[in-house]
């Protein structure tokens, strides 16, 4: 089944806390929690325990809500409670997808995307790629690549003026040739199914290094498509 058919649901979080006993969430990690105060809409979303997606990396948890999402180093602390391992915080605020994300397991380190849409004009879908690292053995998320990319289609008059829709990506890595690919689903206003693929090569400072496209109802014109980085 598509993605564009699913929908998703709050979810309560529980958890053993370092005393053994099971508790939600916003009890078990509330010292985590208050670092993401200073965000209203995710701290509400945090403390009311609405939570829509989670996993666990060694020492390390992934939590999700409506808003957004981060990655988190844990540890016990002094006062036997949950603790975060860095003082700042990195949130991921969703704009137009949600993240997916392939875990190294070999290198301890987690790497997440997303898309933003951003226009369609001028014979063109432009949208923002993100791909971020989490280092589990340190805490910390780099931007890795933060790259606008401009596709140009042949005829396209019939799709102008609306928001696609853009499913969540997925991300995969090839360790031979050392390249990443992220692929995502977007949809005309007829719901009509297109594929754009992204190769992104880790040799080259993780350079795209190459688009293409399965696009049914338009012509992809990739000699005229272009990317260019914001970093």
């Amino acid at each position: 089944m598509s993605l564009y058919n699913e929908s998703e649901t709050f979810g309560e979080l529980w958890l053993r806390n370092p005393n053994g006993f099971t508790q939600s969430a916003n009890k078990t990690l509330s010292s985590i929690y208050l670092k993401y105060s200073e965000i209203p809409k995710l701290y509400d979303n945090l403390i009311k325990n609405e939570i829509t997606r989670f996993d666990v990396f060694y020492d390390c948890i992934f939590i999700e809500t409506l808003n957004g999402c981060f990655f988190e180093k844990i540890f016990i602390g002094e006062d036997n409670s949950f603790q975060s391992f860095t003082r700042n915080y990195f949130f991921n605020e969703r704009k137009t997808t949600q993240i997916d994300y392939w875990f190294n397991e070999k290198d301890r380190k987690v790497f997440f995307t997303d898309i933003e849409f951003l226009s369609i004009e001028n014979k063109s879908l432009k949208f923002l790629l993100n791909l971020k690292e989490f280092d589990c053995n340190s805490g910390i998320t780099e931007q890795r690549v933060r790259e606008v990319i401009e596709l140009y289609f042949i005829n396209p008059e019939s799709w102008f003026n609306f928001t696609p829709t853009i499913e969540t990506p997925k991300i995969c890595y090839n360790p031979t040739t050392s390249n990443y690919n992220i692929s995502f689903i977007f949809r005309s206003k007829l719901k009509q199914f297109a594929l754009i693929s992204l190769m992104i090569s880790k040799k080259r400072n993780y350079e795209i290094s190459k688009i293409d496209g399965i696009v049914p109802f338009l012509t992809l014109d990739i000699q005229n498509s272009r990317h260019y980085s914001l970093l």
